[in-house]
């Protein structure tokens, strides 16, 4: 399992800057788009214990709904703002919770039938109660992961993903109200062009 973490890390360490710095010349989405998406979001694979460089001390699964929106500033690059809400399963209650993210969307291969891309995004997270138990109910977030593309009708697109999604109150390790947590999350999105 960490040999699988580490590999998409160091992709994900890759891909951006050799994105920006190669170009995105040419494929299915050009420069000027923009794709608006409605999106589920899943979390059945906490990661209690050490992911990557970071230490995952809660395991709380969560469902969760959302929208955005990407600009295209490159030929199959794209920037983003996601907003979802989620209800974690925490020690038996529920709690609500709001995240907004900033993406960066990387389309590493591009058809006419389908469309692979690398996000990677960062943001903050608000809770009604402690998510993690003993953190704050305030929150950063980092996520990064693969996806695909399926058009469907035109300029109508399913999304669907697989994250690395990790948050922490970025208080430092010794603190004692930094607990973090690391999870996989699956994500499915309906994308329309505009």
């Amino acid at each position: 399992m960490r040999s699988l973490i580490l590999a998409l890390s160091m992709i994900a360490a890759a891909v951006v800057p050799g994105s920006l710095l190669l170009g995105c010349n040419g494929g299915v989405h050009k420069r000027g788009e923009r794709m608006a998406i409605a999106r589920v979001i899943g979390s059945p694979w906490p990661l209690h214990g050490h992911a990557i460089a970071w230490e995952g001390e809660s395991d709380d699964e969560y469902v969760g709904a959302g929208i955005g929106n990407y600009w295209f500033v490159r030929d199959r690059a794209a920037i983003g703002v996601l907003l979802s809400g989620m209800n974690y399963q925490h020690s038996g209650e529920n709690i609500l919770a709001v995240e907004l993210e900033f993406a960066y969307r990387w389309y590493m291969l591009e058809h006419e039938e389908y469309a692979y891309f690398w996000d990677a995004g960062f943001g903050a997270q608000w809770a009604e109660s402690e998510v993690p138990k003993n953190a704050t109910q305030y929150e950063y977030t980092f996520n990064f992961g693969p996806g695909m593309e399926i058009p469907i009708m035109e300029n109508h697109k399913l999304l669907v993903g697989f994250q690395f999604h990790h948050q922490s109150n970025a208080l430092g390790r010794t603190s004692d109200q930094n607990p973090s947590q690391n999870e996989f999350r699956l994500w499915a999105a309906w994308g329309w062009m505009w």
